[in-house]
């Protein structure tokens, strides 16, 4: 399938778990929605994981995919979208299919995508800015227990998979180690830098990137 870069940026994050890729995502999103640039300030969405496989699913993923692709310059991939999409379910692998959706979310651009390995199926795509999430585990903790109201042990053992299944992802399916800086145009420690002013940075470097891919925008 043929799909030609649209000029627009995308963002993608890792995190560790709970320092924060999902509030720092709709932070990004809110901010993106007061900017003046009209190129820039809508048409935006974010996936996670969750929705990364869903859309790798048949079941649904026409429609899902019918709000992505409905801006003009966006249509005429559709037909060749959804047919990748849905294949033959026995002859892909969900874990690849998801990979193949993000590339095609990062070369429509205007969207952020948390996890699933985004920051290395985007390598060496210049519209995506990539970024890390760090903080002391102490703070991740306390950022978890407020949001699955169960006990601190069992909260720190969560965690610790939820790290380690990361990990063992990026090493299985790209040779990485996803605590390798050079993987990441930005790091962050959100236990010391505030998720606003992060936000704001990103959209900074977007419009940076904006001008930057404008010659590959189509007319």
């Amino acid at each position: 399938m043929d799909i030609h870069e649209t000029g627009f940026p995308c963002v993608a994050i890792s995190r560790q778990s709970g320092a924060g890729g999902h509030f720092l995502g709709r932070e990004i999103l809110r901010q993106l929605l007061e900017n003046k640039r009209a190129d820039l300030n809508s048409g935006w969405e974010m996936f996670d994981q969750k929705l990364c496989a869903m859309l790798a699913q048949h079941e649904g993923g026409e429609a899902l995919f019918q709000s992505l692709l409905n801006e003009e310059y966006r249509r005429g991939v559709h037909q060749s979208v959804y047919e990748m999409l849905v294949g033959r379910p026995e002859q892909y692998d969900m874990q690849k299919k998801i990979f193949e959706v993000i590339r095609l979310l990062a070369l429509l651009g205007k969207v952020i995508i948390i996890g699933r390995g985004a920051v290395c199926v985007t390598q060496g795509m210049p519209q995506t800015i990539r970024i890390r999430l760090i903080e002391p585990e102490k703070l991740r903790l306390q950022h978890m227990i407020e949001i699955l109201q169960k006990p601190a042990k069992e909260v720190l053992q969560i965690m610790h998979k939820q790290d380690r299944d990361r990990e063992q992802m990026i090493r299985t399916f790209f040779n990485k180690d996803i605590n390798d800086p050079l993987l990441y145009d930005l790091t962050w420690n959100t236990g010391t830098v505030d998720i606003q002013e992060m936000a704001a940075a990103v959209i900074k470097m977007l419009e940076m990137r904006m001008e930057r891919l404008k010659p590959k925008r189509p007319a």
